[in-house]
């Protein structure tokens, strides 16, 4: 179990978030099936932030929920990776081949974040926290335990990646899979995935039993996509209620921060 009360180094995923429609009462349902799978307690959302849902774990910051602001936008979970400068982040992403899809933005007194996609499609945000820190929380069930970069072209997002975060990598056993440092530290994996496997980062959430979590979700109304088994531990890949994909894991192996 790892917490924290103070910024997350430069380069390492430091939040997450997701977006759902307000229709229908969809953002309430999503955090009702992440409230019961996670054991999270979700606070109303503040109006001064447009009714931005905080998700706690153990009373600790573990992740957020919000209103979609575009219709259009699809409900994926947006990992953020931390910078002391979001603005010069930002710049670096688009001096190396990358694209900004929300420029760089206060958000109150909690911090600045922009949005990004890599050279190869991979969306992810970048976050300076000021108030607010990011994870409070991780490794244990019921919180973030680890995230990958699945991407068609590991070559050119390995050479992005550093230029942009200063990551290094080390080869796993496993074919096309490498972990992902920073100053020596894992901080993710990265893994050159099939053309037919979306790019992007997964998030993965520590559990206490892959099986009965993975029963939960689907008593829940969510999708059990495979399950299998890593290096890591027992996995499961989810499809939750916004077609949002993530995976559960049963940690046996810590590679994490």
């Amino acid at each position: 179990m790892t917490t924290r009360d103070t910024n997350w180094p430069a380069g390492y995923p430091c939040w997450i978030d997701i977006s759902f429609d307000t229709e229908h009462r969809r953002l309430h349902h999503a955090a009702t099936f992440y409230g019961e799978l996670f054991g999270w307690r979700v606070e109303e959302g503040d109006e001064q932030y447009g009714g931005y849902r905080m998700c706690f774990k153990n009373d600790a910051a573990v992740a957020g929920l919000a209103p979609k602001m575009d219709p259009q936008q699809p409900s994926v979970w947006l990992l953020y990776l931390a910078s002391d400068d979001a603005a010069a982040t930002t710049a670096a992403v688009r001096q190396y081949g990358g694209q900004v899809i929300v420029e760089p933005m206060d958000v109150g007194n909690l911090g600045t974040m922009s949005v990004c996609v890599d050279p190869q499609g991979g969306v992810f945000g970048v976050w300076q926290g000021k108030e607010h820190h990011g994870f409070e929380l991780i490794d244990e069930p019921g919180s973030v335990g680890w995230s990958d970069l699945l991407t068609h072209d590991g070559t050119a997002a390995q050479e992005f990646y550093a230029a942009v975060f200063g990551y290094t990598y080390r080869e796993a056993d496993a074919d096309g899979y490498f972990f992902i440092e920073k100053d020596g530290q894992v901080v993710g994996g990265l893994h050159q995935a099939p053309q037919d496997v979306p790019v992007g980062w997964l998030v993965h959430f520590n559990v206490a039993s892959r099986d009965a979590s993975a029963q939960i979700a689907q008593e829940l109304d969510g999708e059990i996509i495979m399950t299998l088994d890593t290096v890591a531990g027992p996995e499961a890949t989810i499809q939750g209620l916004g077609g949002e994909l993530f995976n559960l894991v049963e940690p046996t192996t810590n590679f994490t921060l």
